[in-house]
């Protein structure tokens, strides 16, 4: 007679009992993980992706300040064009002017 193993109680909960404590191991290392901010709620360690997204943040944060710190308006651009305007020096192309805004016009339409 042929003694099938997988029929046999013994076997099959030492193996249960194997696989829950195996189970039970790995949830408590994930978990672990996850409380030090080390992997993702799948499991998946996020030590690899962690430098390139500070590095981008940092970036991101670099050029916001430099941004907000910049002034609106630039004053000696403004003055010297005020200056020119009013000693009669600054003169507009109006033909230059008016191709300008025909071309960026036809552009928008896809005419051109």
């Amino acid at each position: 007679m042929k003694v099938n193993q997988s029929n046999n109680p013994a076997v099959n909960n030492n193996q249960a009992a194997d696989i829950k404590n195996n189970s039970a191991a790995k949830i408590a290392e994930i978990k672990a993980k996850m409380a030090e901010g080390n992997v993702t709620k799948n499991g998946r360690s996020t030590n690899a992706m962690s430098p390139d997204i500070s590095s981008k943040a940092k970036g991101m944060a670099r050029a916001h300040e430099v941004a907000t710190q910049a002034p609106d308006v630039r004053e000696d651009r403004v003055a010297a064009l005020k200056q020119k305007i009013q000693s009669g020096e600054y003169k507009v192309d109006a033909e230059g002017l008016a191709d300008k805004i025909l071309s960026e016009h036809m552009s928008t339409q896809g005419i051109g």
